[in-house]
């Protein structure tokens, strides 16, 4: 049985959080995944892109990123990477995984895991939400600056920084499209009467190398650059860095996890044999679903639903009043162009946050499809609001989002359990949704435009992929489903959740750099508890 000081199971965002921080400490570490990859064909033909300039690229050679994605009259599906779901694919020999949300809510086994799908929106979490909290937000702030050194992002000094700090030095910031750059414009000559209406306008703070980036528009299918950031970039970053001290390990699926003799032991398998691993310390985070599966099955907590938060995800289209020019011409990125806080108590006691997206191709088609009822006018007509259209995604804090549950039932004749992922509406979702469009309504000259308050859609539980509090954090941990301040579920010592498994509340705000920041934090100060 081979023993290791360190063990970090997954390798998105906060798996490599943690290995950065327990490798800084002077440790060596050990880092563990499935590893399900790109088909090597569709890697191939991402390659033969990248070897040219846009201008030069075929209707062929772009097929390949764009097929499996499609947008629908009532929205977009699941998003893929290169044409693929590699980061979706379950690959867990012992348990089937079934999500009863629409569409399914999925986890990722991909190095990297879902940071291969982000959005790359990297605001922190405001310092007051985090009440609920065993921490204080203080507490973070050297964290967010350790992890931001592990990527390249695009940022400006702007509006949100009073709540939301920048945390560190950010390369040039993306150019913004037409159609955001004139609603940003329209909203500084009127940000002293928007803020008194709580109502805050930044360009995106996003982890993009914003100064290689070519506006190829292609951010929703996977950048041929690999500019977007992965947390496997980071990864190999580390492995540049400290070599040998960090052995990284693909291949390899944990099933269970046990502690014993002041070690742990982690029970796996690799290319189909099962094996397993002892570690003085191991910091789990294969996302919240694995880890949430693993730590079920690791205590036989079968048919016992664990309690999930989400923080709920809702959209609806904007109409400026002027038009942007020719979007389906305008080279531009298609991730967030805009960041909109809104604080209005007589709607919540938290904040709203919404990024805002210009014009892309699959905004194009949903227009045409709903707009196919006209006839000969619908290309007209399609350009006439593509050039005014923005739209805006909003976060609601998890107080007001609906829960989630995932179940692991017992295993079935073939030894396989089933895992399910349930929800149980909030009452008050859909009114804060409907609330905060209309609040920003009201302010309708400021912005130059009105929301499509008829049109707005608010999705299912799980499908922001802001969820996390199946173990959340607490001063004294007593129940089952807590871990205390450093991620350690109730009954473990040396085992520590570091993904947004162990959150106690989820903020509306980018998720993904808290999560990071708390698992530097964990990783940091665990090897002295």
């Amino acid at each position: 049985m081979e023993q290791m000081d360190y063990l970090v199971i997954g390798t998105g965002p906060s798996g490599v959080s943690a290995t950065a921080a327990l490798l800084a400490s002077g440790a060596s570490v050990r880092v563990v995944d499935p590893g399900v990859r790109l088909e090597p064909d569709k890697s191939e033909r991402t390659e033969r892109l990248r070897s040219r300039a846009p201008e030069q690229w075929t209707p062929d050679d772009l097929q390949f990123l764009k097929e499996g994605l499609k947008a629908g009259p009532s929205g977009f599906e699941t998003k893929l990477c290169y044409g693929s779901d590699f980061p979706y694919r379950w690959e867990d020999p012992v348990v089937r995984y079934q999500s009863l949300q629409t569409p399914p809510v999925k986890a990722s086994f991909a190095p990297g895991g879902l940071s291969n799908v982000w959005g790359a929106g990297i605001l922190p979490f405001m310092d007051a939400e985090l009440e609920s909290w065993p921490i204080a937000g203080r507490e973070l702030e050297p964290h967010f600056r350790a992890v931001l050194k592990l990527m390249n992002y695009s940022a400006t000094h702007d509006e949100l920084e009073e709540h939301h700090p920048l945390h560190g030095e950010p390369g040039p910031a993306l150019r913004l499209s037409a159609a955001a750059a004139r609603f940003l414009a329209d909203t500084r000559r009127h940000s002293d009467r928007l803020k008194r209406s709580g109502v805050k306008v930044a360009p995106a703070r996003l982890a993009v190398r914003s100064a290689e980036c070519l506006y190829c528009g292609l951010c929703l299918y996977g950048c041929p650059w690999h500019l977007i950031w992965n947390s496997m970039h980071g990864l190999r970053e580390l492995q540049r860095q400290y070599g040998s001290k960090l052995d990284y390990r693909v291949g390899w699926t944990v099933d269970t996890i046990s502690e014993q003799d002041g070690w742990v032991e982690v029970s796996g398998s690799s290319g189909g044999t099962e094996e397993t691993l002892r570690a003085g310390r191991v910091f789990l985070g294969a996302g919240c679903i694995p880890s949430t599966r693993i730590l079920l099955k690791s205590g036989g907590h079968y048919d016992l639903p664990a309690p999930l938060i989400d923080s709920q995800y809702f959209m609806f289209p904007f109409l400026r009043w002027r038009c942007a020019g020719d979007v389906f011409g305008e080279r531009m990125t298609t991730l967030a162009q805009l960041f909109v806080s809104l604080v209005a108590p007589q709607i919540s006691r938290w904040s709203i946050h919404f990024s805002v997206y210009s014009f892309n191709d699959q905004i194009g088609d949903v227009l045409r499809k709903k707009l196919a009822i006209f006839g000969p006018l619908t290309t007209p007509l399609t350009r006439f609001f593509a050039n005014r259209m923005l739209v805006f995604g909003g976060y609601l804090h998890s107080d007001e989002s609906s829960r989630l549950e995932l179940t692991l039932g017992q295993p079935e004749a073939d030894g396989v359990s089933r895992l399910v992922l349930s929800h149980q509406d909030n009452p008050r979702t859909h009114a804060a949704a409907r609330s905060a469009a209309l609040t920003l309504l009201r302010v309708w000259r400021s912005l130059g435009g009105v929301p499509l308050v008829p049109m707005l859609q608010v999705k299912d539980p799980g499908t922001s992929y802001h969820f996390g509090g199946s173990f959340p954090m607490t001063a004294k941990p007593t129940e089952i489903f807590q871990s205390d301040a450093l991620g350690r579920p109730t009954g473990y010592r040396r085992v520590h959740l570091i993904d947004s498994s162990c959150l106690p509340s989820i903020p509306a705000s980018t998720i993904t750099l808290s999560v990071m920041a708390n698992a530097h934090r964990i990783a940091t100060d665990a090897p002295d508890s």
